[in-house]
């Protein structure tokens, strides 16, 4: 009876010191693909690529993929994590785009300060404060006018379960075609999805208020 005791410890401790050695390998192995992974991140994209602002938008969304990859449980969620923040990087305009959208910056600056319809404000008042990228011809902007201050009040909305918070009065708008939309308008007219809503919101959380 003793014999087969010892003999069912033996078995029982060697099953656990794979069974532990397995564990420690695959967590040393998720590890180094994390890694792997940061890096790719961090070599995604050249900051020669970028203007100033926009870089540092680019930090932000890289940053919150590094933290992404870490809490991720497995190597599906950490390839998942380097999908979403490539293809939200992606969404950030290049210094060779924006200098292709010039012409088009110049009709949303006009049809703002049409829309505006004031004597008191001139065209060169008018501003795009934030530019969140372009989704299917539609140019996602907060429009703003030189010497005016966001009001330290803030909305916050839901559109098809996101919330956005704004300074009141400086609510991201959809230009398209010489009109601007609500988010929300923007959405029921099909001009943006609701993926391009997802990258949007995650851009406006990056840059804030």
């Amino acid at each position: 009876m003793l014999k087969k005791l010892t003999v069912f410890c033996v078995i029982f401790v060697l099953l656990f010191s794979v069974v532990g050695l397995a564990a420690c390998n695959n967590g040393d192995e998720l590890a180094e693909y994390k890694t792997q992974a940061i890096e790719s991140l961090e070599a995604y994209a050249d900051q020669s690529n970028y203007s100033e602002e926009n870089w540092t938008i680019v930090l932000g969304l890289m940053d919150g993929g590094k933290v992404a990859i870490d809490e991720a449980a497995d190597k599906d969620g950490v390839d998942n994590a380097v999908s979403t923040t490539k293809t939200t990087i992606n969404s950030i305009p290049t210094k060779e785009e924006v200098g292709m959208e010039v012409e088009v910056k110049g009709k949303i600056l006009q049809d703002y300060y049409n829309l505006l319809n004031s004597d008191d404000i001139t065209l060169q008042d008018v501003y795009i404060r934030r530019f969140y990228g372009v989704y299917n011809d539609s140019f996602a902007v907060i429009m703003a006018i030189y010497g005016i201050d966001p009001p330290p009040a803030v909305d916050e909305i839901m559109v098809s379960g996101l919330e956005f918070t704004f300074n009141t009065g400086y609510h991201i708008k959809i230009w398209n075609d010489g009109d601007f939309y609500s988010l929300q308008d923007a959405f029921d007219e099909s001009f943006i999805t609701l993926e391009d809503l997802e990258t949007i919101c995650e851009l406006h959380n990056v840059a804030g208020l």
